[in-house]
């Protein structure tokens, strides 16, 4: 796993380290050759220009343009407003005595020639949202030149919210983003992840003071093996039940419950109410099919399974709150999507709280502004903090379906950017609670099966793109696709 730091986070590890090794000009010096790496080693030509600021974004820029011009490259540096302190005078002094040039202030007209490399270290982390100014002149200016020549971004494009991803309508587009100590939300989250190119990341303190919450990008080599021993049974992988279904949406159930088995549960059973669970008896294959005429008949029914997910597809009748609270008592690792959360926002999801049993709640935005009892505008705009927030209050892990996944744990909360546009249909969340399903049925510790079941659900999806198009595929595609994303781990 990748780290990724908040602006918060960045400015305590900055201060805990200088305050320690009083060694400010040092780091800026080590950004700065991180920077000028980067540059190298993703530029054939050697004619680069600066726009930077005056905070240690700015520094980081100009140490990075002395770094270049003692390599040879021809370098020019425009400060949008001058540093202050000794560190930057000192920067500026060894700028001009490795380029033979002075740090010019930005012209009051747009009148800079092309350059083959641009780069944008006009505002780092800790700058607010917003651009206006010379800050904003800079930026279009960056854009401009940003058609001729390859523009890097230091730390995260001018413009974009390092913490949630929001994006200025002027926010420098850039095709690399420099990450300096760790990634941040704001290039991984989008509209930023789409202003922000290529991202490298590096670390400039060697031993940062790490925050309370650790927060990760969630990558291909942190899926555990799924190769099975031979001398093996069904029993060995889990017994799961889906809570789902109804005959307003049959198929929610069916994805799921495909799905599941597609990731590897030993045994699957669909519990439905007794019209929908006859007509599932001539459609379902490979799972079982249970009717449940009353929420009193979940125990029995529950009895000898190792994991439950309760909600696609389920509807939204008098007694779903009832049958998710039983669920709730069961004492095994649930999962609970779609109309599971729907009846628990009506009838009060504090029920969540005496859940006797591990929880993994999968919403969408809206379903967790209802949780949450906020706008979804809060969500949107912020979705870091309110899946965190979920989290935190329901003391169970919280997954929010988006554009980039997010799973917050009680300590953690993982990013997977894995999937595609094609996905955004209905039926791709019944496909993913099936998937985390079958990893909970199996063991899998709950905040993991849902990051696995993320990243390989959207790997699939990709695949599924590949195959039929963003347009025509649909979600029985992606689980159609899964093993193509189970693969490279079973051997």
């Amino acid at each position: 796993m990748k780290d990724v730091f908040t602006s918060g986070d960045i400015k305590a590890m900055d201060a805990h380290e200088i305050a320690l090794h009083n060694n400010e000009l040092e780091l800026i010096r080590r950004a700065g050759s991180l920077v000028a790496q980067a540059i190298c080693s993703h530029a054939s030509r050697r004619r680069a220009v600066f726009f930077c600021g005056s905070g240690n974004n700015g520094a980081d820029g100009v140490a990075a343009a002395a770094t270049l011009a003692e390599l040879g490259w021809e370098t020019r540096v425009y400060a949008v407003r001058l540093g202050q302190g000794e560190a930057i005078s000192r920067l500026y002094t060894q700028y001009r005595m490795k380029s033979g040039r002075e740090v010019l202030p930005l012209p009051s007209n747009d009148g800079i020639p092309p350059y083959d490399v641009v780069v944008d270290a006009l505002l780092g982390t800790g700058a607010r949202f917003g651009l206006e100014g010379d800050y904003l002149r800079a930026a279009r200016i960056i854009n401009r030149l940003g058609e001729s020549g390859r523009v890097v971004a230091v730390d995260l494009p001018t413009g974009v919210s390092a913490d949630t991803g929001r994006a200025h309508e002027n926010a420098v587009r850039a095709d690399l983003t420099v990450c300096l100590s760790g990634f941040k939300p704001g290039v991984i989250l989008y509209p930023g992840a789409e202003y922000a190119g290529e991202v490298l990341a590096y670390q400039v303190i060697p031993s940062p003071l790490l925050p309370s919450r650790r927060r990760y990008l969630f990558t291909r080599s942190d899926v555990h093996s799924l190769k099975r021993s031979r001398n093996t049974h069904k029993g060995d992988y889990g017994r799961l039940a889906i809570l789902g279904g109804s005959m307003e949406m049959p198929g929610a159930a069916l994805l799921s419950a495909d799905a599941a088995l597609r990731s590897g549960a030993g045994t699957v059973t669909l519990l439905s109410d007794p019209e929908t669970a006859r007509v599932y008896a001539h459609r379902v294959r490979e799972a079982m099919v249970r009717p449940v005429a009353a929420p009193q008949d979940m125990p029995a029914l529950l009895q000898g399974k190792t994991a439950l997910v309760m909600g696609p597809g389920l509807g939204d009748g008098p007694r779903v709150y009832e049958l998710v609270a039983e669920g709730l008592s069961a004492g095994m690792p649930t999962l609970i999507d779609a109309d599971g959360l729907n009846a628990l926002a009506r009838g009060g999801p504090e029920i969540l709280l005496s859940a006797s049993g591990p929880l993994v709640l999968t919403p969408h935005p809206k379903e967790l502004s209802r949780l949450l009892d906020t706008e979804l505008r809060t969500v949107v705009e912020d979705p870091l903090a309110a899946v965190e927030e979920a989290a935190n209050r329901f003391r169970c892990t919280v997954l929010l379906k988006g554009a980039v996944t997010l799973i917050a744990g009680a300590e953690s909360t993982l990013f997977s950017n894995r999937g595609c546009a094609g996905m955004a249909k209905g039926g791709s969340g019944d496909v993913l609670s099936g998937v985390i399903g079958g990893f909970l049925a199996h063991g899998a510790e709950p905040q993991y099966a849902a990051a696995a079941g993320a990243y390989l659900a959207g790997v699939a999806g990709e695949a599924a793109m590949a195959r039929y198009g963003s347009t025509a595929m649909t979600p029985y595609h992606t689980v159609e696709c899964l093993h193509k994303a189970y693969l490279p781990y079973e051997s």
